[in-house]
């Protein structure tokens, strides 16, 4: 990664934890501490995953993952990672097989639709990436059969409303 891709990602993060804190400013302005609790908790649950992610030694993926949401305008996605640990050796495999999948999916989706989404990351008796956005899907039989054709996908299910897929890797 490059000087510049490391000054970006921080000023999106910055401006991602500004954006929070004026959120709880603006709550302790307005006196209602309900909503400050709840926000502090969201925060505290997000930086959370964002640890168990870290803890993953894979700076490649890692990246990609913070990045996604700005990297990809058109999707929103929030993570829950198991503390899995360790995993460096899987690294450039995750991050190159994440990429090559979301090069596939913007191809089928409504260009003026923001798309909600989660990943849920676990460990099972391989490594799970299972993601799910909901949103109109164009030509959802071909989006279908685009995702199966890679090796890693373990299933896919697709409807004009909601995309839900699981990506599995063997652990080395």
């Amino acid at each position: 990664m490059k000087a510049d891709d490391v000054m970006d990602l921080i000023r999106h993060y910055r401006h991602d934890l500004l954006n929070e804190l004026q959120l709880i400013h603006g709550y302790a302005s307005m006196g209602k501490p309900e909503k400050i609790n709840e926000k502090v908790k969201r925060m505290i649950e997000h930086y959370q995953e964002e640890r168990k992610l870290f803890g993953f030694q894979c700076p490649y993926f890692t990246i990609w993952l913070m990045s996604f949401n700005w990297e990809y305008s058109q999707f929103q996605i929030n993570y829950m990672a198991e503390d899995i640990g360790d995993i460096s050796n899987m690294d450039l495999t995750l991050f190159s097989s994440c990429k090559e999948i979301f090069s596939i999916i913007p191809q089928h989706t409504d260009e003026n639709h923001v798309y909600k989404g989660e990943l849920e990351i676990q460990k099972q008796h391989e490594l799970r990436l299972e993601f799910v956005f909901y949103g109109p899907f164009h030509k959802p039989e071909k989006l279908n059969a685009e995702l199966l054709a890679r090796n890693y996908t373990q299933s896919v299910q697709i409807d004009q409303e909601k995309c839900q897929f699981i990506l599995a890797f063997q652990m080395r």
